[in-house]
């Protein structure tokens, strides 16, 4: 696909998390450009997370699970997890 007009470049928070002991990559684009003067930034630190359904898979750290962040001013990141490294 030709990028042109009616395409757009879509931005996205990528960050590490440790789920069980395994290093995570996870990559949202829920909310990142809901207000564009204040644009959403992701503060260091440890954050609540669940799983956003339920999953047959036993392993926390699987490619493509989908995780609900929970953010201190209470807003929930819809997550997926895209890489694992050890």
């Amino acid at each position: 696909m030709t990028p042109g007009p009616e395409t757009s470049c879509v931005d996205v928070i990528i960050a590490d998390a440790k789920v069980n002991g395994k290093k995570i990559e996870l990559t949202t684009d829920s909310g990142v450009n809901l207000d564009p003067f204040r644009p959403l930034t992701l503060p260091l630190g440890d954050f609540q997370a669940r799983f956003a359904k339920k999953s047959s898979n036993p392993d926390p750290a699987a490619i493509g699970l989908k995780y609900d962040l929970l953010l201190a001013d209470k807003r929930v990141l819809r997550c997926t997890v895209t890489g694992v490294s050890e």
